[in-house]
């Protein structure tokens, strides 16, 4: 959307024999390195307004207390997942997350404690763009279940999926001041591998959207949640411009990690 971005952090483990997104060995990000993410790339257009009273899982990832620059989802009360480019070369220490439905005005904002980059991760367009942020206490928000290997139903084609963010509603404009979200229809590989030769990895990533464009996700959605069937389905990650016909939104694949632990 907009530009190489779009994505899921890294994958750790969930408590409770929650989730494990699969990946072992990973260790916070950050913790060297201070330099501000970069600039998110997906967002909504074509949307409409939404509330986190439906959604109350839809978070937004801010630094030093500012405004969200990308979106995240709650899978459990201190545990969010994102893209991992919205995150890689953040410092905890500086980065917060929020919910409430009007992007400059949150309900609450918490502090982060870590940050998990998914060790696959391979660039903003690359596989496993994907992350989890530990938040520094729980809140009472109700979280959302990810997509696992057996869910595979979930990404047939056609199957219709709602994507949210407070990113921007086009190309030119900018960031939305509320959370909208849209319904979008997941492509099948052949279209994705036609819209991006030589970069689509269908084991890793999935396409949503309409042949002549018009929904989709856009710059500052980055990070935010697909959802079929009230499960994770996807992270937004990346994609070329916004709504453009013939280039649908690329989402991590959820199920190509997450794993029963």
């Amino acid at each position: 959307m907009g530009g190489p971005m779009r994505g899921l952090c890294r994958v750790v483990s969930a408590i409770a024999g929650l989730v494990v997104l699969g990946l072992a060995g990973v260790s916070p990000a950050g913790a060297q390195a201070d330099t501000p993410a970069q600039p998110a790339s997906p967002r909504i257009v074509g949307g409409t307004v939404a509330s986190t009273a439906d959604y109350p899982w839809m978070v937004g990832l801010a630094e030093n207390h500012g405004d969200p620059f990308c979106g995240g989802a709650l899978i459990k009360a201190n545990l969010v997942a994102t893209a991992a480019h919205c995150v890689a070369g953040v410092n905890p220490g500086e980065l917060t997350v929020v919910s409430g439905d009007r992007r400059m005005s949150p309900d609450w904002t918490v502090p982060v404690v870590s940050i998990d980059i998914n060790p696959a991760y391979a660039g903003p367009r690359g596989v496993g763009d994907a992350a989890l942020v530990t938040l520094a206490s729980s809140v009472p928000n109700q979280t959302v279940p990810l997509a696992y290997p057996s869910d595979a139903g979930l990404y047939e084609p056609g199957t219709v999926g709602t994507v949210l963010g407070w990113g921007r509603t086009s190309e030119a404009s900018l960031l939305s001041t509320a959370l909208r979200k849209a319904d979008v229809p997941i492509m099948t590989d052949t279209e994705c591998a036609q819209a991006y030769p030589g970069e689509y990895d269908a084991a890793a990533m999935f396409c949503a959207g309409y042949a002549n464009g018009g929904v989709d996700a856009c710059q500052g959605d980055s990070g935010g949640p697909f959802v079929v069937a009230g499960k994770l389905v996807g992270i937004v990650s990346w994609g070329e411009g916004c709504a453009r016909p013939g280039m649908p939104g690329v989402y991590t694949r959820v199920a190509a990690y997450a794993v029963d632990g």
